[in-house]
């Protein structure tokens, strides 16, 4: 018992004052790194909920700081703008960015696909143009590394707000540019579905050696359309993106495919190509389209001056942005024909005319009845200086100025065509009062001479006696009156031209004339359609009506016509040719500037010629320098002019006989046509074979009717050595022309070889000719073949042709649209630098291209 007691009295007493019942557990001694990384952890969710809520203050305060409104951003500028002639040549492509927009259905599918795999692989499923699970990530980077302005997370509808600069936003890295990228982003998912946005970023982004947008970056690496790229050039473009100027292949071949094959890989990772369209693509080799990038910046390929020309009346009317960035189409009057023409006419008179002195010259060419510049020539060589002088060149025009002087007396009834005048020396108070004593070319003196004379021969001194009772200020109004801008000088000596004037505003004049006193605006734009296909503007002729009399315009017509018919260019124009050609000589004293001034009933036409000198300061022509002594405007300017408007009359000839033909209506298929056709063999057997169709809508059936009527003239020797029949007999090749679609002469320039069906072939030539062909509807079938010739003994007489066959009528053809290569003028193929669209019958689609050759690998 005492043991049993000793033992309870330690432990009462080891237990203190512990309470009855409990046993106290002694407290572990905490791990201090434990310790340490909850505070940690702790201290860090308190930091990422305060930058959250920086940041949800900051998005907060960018919304209310924002635009409430979005802008139109599919209306932004488009890129380059497009200048043709009005028969549809391509003149010049001007962009201060190298774009050109197209559609999203006109983008493959797989550079669609390679974008997204590449640049945002969750485009399509994220939600508000923004990807949260991205965004974040980088956002934790950013916080781990210190760096709040990188720029991961970005999706591609936030790429398309830095691209488009939407509310100034850009590339600078900046947490507030971030933020308000992400706040735009919002409001784009919101407007746009995923195919708009898509389309917006591929047509705007980026792709290296200065090409902005898929359709430049297709071309401009593999020289064709996007919508012929294939599965490894999508992804080539797709990659460029990340580095555009040190991933382009025309700066590191090997680094672009090896970024190629990144994205292949990531499509294929994505499921979006197959392992055996990955392997396929990945071993292509890159062929580039040029040994280097194309040069950037707007291109001029045709008529340089006229197009200065025209950007800068569009540039001071709708000013720069909307020209080089508005995706405009513009159509101009200009006649590519008539331009060709028109330079052909001034490098031969230079040519021609330089051992006078004559180192450049000018043309424009108007028709009258509506204002349109046809051609426009500012000078010999664009290379050498731009300075457009048909258009802004001043020059004394000599005495090509005279009819306005005798316009003015005849409207004012002071003079008649008939009226005689004395010439004869005269002396008159000249400039800063020293005397004038106004002399003739010829230095000769002819007595008395009717008005007509005077202008015919270009005698001085009665013009001027004619300016002296009409008045200088009169002259000054009614030159004003005619089309005349420049300033005058109110002297006598205005009646010899010594005012300068532009070669422009001579056309005016000189068309007033032509049209009995309606003055036309130059024009040299008929229509521009934006982006859209909208129309921006339409130009209409605008005529203003003058007060002068047509019995005074009728008079100078006549003194004009009698200038080439018996006056000063009457040498030039011996052979009539033009035959309704009117205008008028001018030389300015010491030979400075010669002219040739005048109309036709359907065109006007005004050419210079000098020797202008450079300012060496400004590097500008200046006024020019002394020609021979031989050189005037009937030696230098007449020829060109010649030359010029009889090449314009076939040109504006072949015009209106396609136009006829296109108005003309169709004859209807005669409602029966039989054929009866005999052919004989060398046999005592022969065989009748007749023909019968009955036709009232069909075309098919009367189309069958020509093909067996052409079978019976199968050896029928062609009349025109450029066709070419089937041995059948149911097709024919024939000579055509590349611009017209109308025959041409065998083996003409600009032309091409085509077969058509029999009977469907065209038979009018490019000068409005016509032909008949071997099986043309044309032609009337021969009634037997050579087989024929047999012996009569062993040959039945050949039956009668029971109807003569008639005229086929042409099977209406199908219009089609057909893409046409610039340069030759044939059908486009994917290596043609420069095409056009034309619409032309099915019949008539001209055979591809073989001008442009695939590069080497295609």
């Amino acid at each position: 018992m005492a043991t049993t007691r000793t033992r309870d009295s330690r432990s009462s007493g080891s237990s203190g004052g512990r309470p009855p019942g409990g046993v106290k557990k002694r407290r572990k001694k905490r791990n201090p790194w434990v310790v340490r990384l909850q505070l940690f952890f702790t201290f860090a969710l308190i930091a990422l909920l305060c930058a959250f809520a920086g940041v949800f203050f900051a998005i907060a305060n960018a919304v209310k700081e924002m635009p409430q409104s979005l802008p139109e951003i599919e209306n932004l500028p488009l890129g380059r703008s497009t200048i043709y002639s009005s028969d549809g040549v391509l003149l010049a492509s001007l962009y201060s960015q190298n774009r050109q927009t197209v559609t999203i259905d006109h983008i493959p599918m797989n550079l669609q696909h390679a974008t997204v795999a590449i640049e945002d692989s969750r485009f399509y499923s994220d939600k508000f143009g923004v990807d949260f699970r991205g965004f974040g990530r980088a956002f934790f980077h950013d916080v781990q590394g210190g760096n709040m302005t990188s720029q991961g997370g970005s999706t591609i509808t936030m790429q398309l707000v830095r691209n488009l600069g939407i509310d100034g936003i850009g590339h600078e890295k900046t947490f507030s540019r971030k933020l308000r990228e992400i706040v735009y982003a919002f409001k784009i998912d919101q407007n746009y579905s995923k195919e708009q946005v898509l389309e917006m970023y591929l047509n705007q982004v980026y792709y290296g050696s200065g090409a902005y947008g898929v359709q430049a970056a297709s071309e401009t690496y593999f020289g064709k359309p996007v919508d012929q790229l294939d599965l490894a050039q999508c992804a080539m473009i797709a990659g460029l993106v990340q580095r555009p100027s040190h991933l382009s292949p025309y700066v590191d071949k090997d680094a672009a495919t090896e970024r190629r094959n990144t994205v292949l890989a990531r499509m294929y990772q994505l499921g979006y190509i197959d392992n055996y369209s990955y392997s396929k693509a990945e071993a292509e080799p890159i062929v580039l389209a040029f040994p280097k990038p194309p040069s950037t910046g707007s291109k001029t390929f045709h008529a340089p001056y006229f197009v200065d020309y025209v950007v800068k009346q569009l540039t001071d009317k709708y000013g720069s942005d909307l020209l080089y960035r508005g995706g405009l189409r513009i159509t101009t009057t200009v006649n590519m024909e008539m331009q060709t023409a028109a330079e052909t006419a001034i490098h031969d008179g230079i040519a021609n005319g330089n051992y006078l002195g004559a180192t450049d010259a000018a043309l424009v060419a108007m028709d009258p009845k509506t204002g349109y510049i046809k051609a426009m020539v500012g000078g010999i060589d664009y290379s050498k200086s731009q300075f457009n002088i048909a258009a802004d060149g001043r020059r004394q025009p000599g005495s090509s100025f005279k009819p306005i002087i005798y316009t003015a007396a005849l409207d004012s009834g002071l003079i008649t065509e008939d009226t005689r005048i004395l010439d004869e020396p005269i002396t008159l108070p000249g400039v800063n009062g020293a005397d004038w004593s106004p002399k003739n070319d010829d230095g000769v003196f002819h007595g008395w001479v009717t008005a007509e004379q005077a202008v015919a021969q270009s005698i001085n001194v009665p013009a001027v006696k004619v300016l002296r009772e009409v008045g200088v200020d009169t002259a000054i109004h009614y030159a004003s009156m005619m089309g005349i801008k420049s300033p005058l000088a109110p002297y006598l000596t205005l009646a010899l031209g010594a005012s300068a004037v532009t070669p422009l505003e001579m056309a005016s004049m000189y068309s007033l004339i032509d049209n009995q006193g309606a003055l036309p605006t130059p024009l040299a734009v008929q229509n521009i359609e934006l982006g859209d296909g909208s129309t921006l503007e339409q130009d209409e002729p605008e005529l203003e009506t003058t007060s002068i009399r047509a019995d005074a315009l009728r008079q100078m017509g006549d003194m004009l016509r009698a200038v080439v018919t018996n006056g000063t260019a009457s040498a030039v124009f011996a052979d009539g040719n033009p035959p309704d050609a009117h205008g008028k000589t001018g030389t300015t004293q010491s030979h400075l500037d010669v002219w040739f001034d005048g109309y036709t009933s359907k065109l006007t036409c005004v050419v210079w010629a000098g020797h202008p000198s450079t300012d060496p300061h400004t590097g500008r022509p200046i006024y020019g320098l002394p020609m021979h002594g031989d050189a005037f405007g009937a030696t230098i300017c007449a020829p060109i002019w010649k030359q010029f408007m009889v090449a314009a009359n076939t040109i504006m000839a072949k015009e209106e006989a396609r136009e006829a033909a296109a108005a003309a209506p169709k004859p209807k298929p005669a409602a029966t046509t039989t054929v009866t056709v005999t052919t004989s063999t060398n046999t005592s057997t022969s065989s009748n074979q007749s023909y019968s169709s009955t036709d009232t809508t069909q075309t098919s059936d009367d189309s069958e009717t020509r093909k067996q009527s052409s079978a019976a003239t199968t050896h029928t020797s062609p009349s025109d050595p450029g066709a070419q029949m089937s041995a059948d007999g149911k097709t024919v090749t024939v000579w055509v022309d590349d611009t017209s679609g109308l025959r041409a002469a065998p083996n003409a320039p600009n032309a091409h070889q085509e077969t058509f069906v029999t009977g469907t072939q065209p038979t009018t030539y490019v000068d409005g000719s016509s032909v008949n062909d071997p099986g043309s509807s044309s032609t009337p079938a021969a009634p037997a073949t050579e087989t024929q010739q047999s012996s009569p003994a062993t040959s039945a007489a050949p039956t009668p042709v029971s109807q003569a066959p008639a005229a086929a009528s042409p099977t209406p053809q199908k219009m089609v649209t057909v893409t046409i290569c610039i340069e030759s003028g044939m059908r486009a193929t994917e290596w043609c630098p420069e095409t056009i669209e034309k619409q032309l019958p099915a019949n008539e689609v001209p055979k591809y291209c073989t001008l442009h050759k695939p590069p080497p690998g295609e």
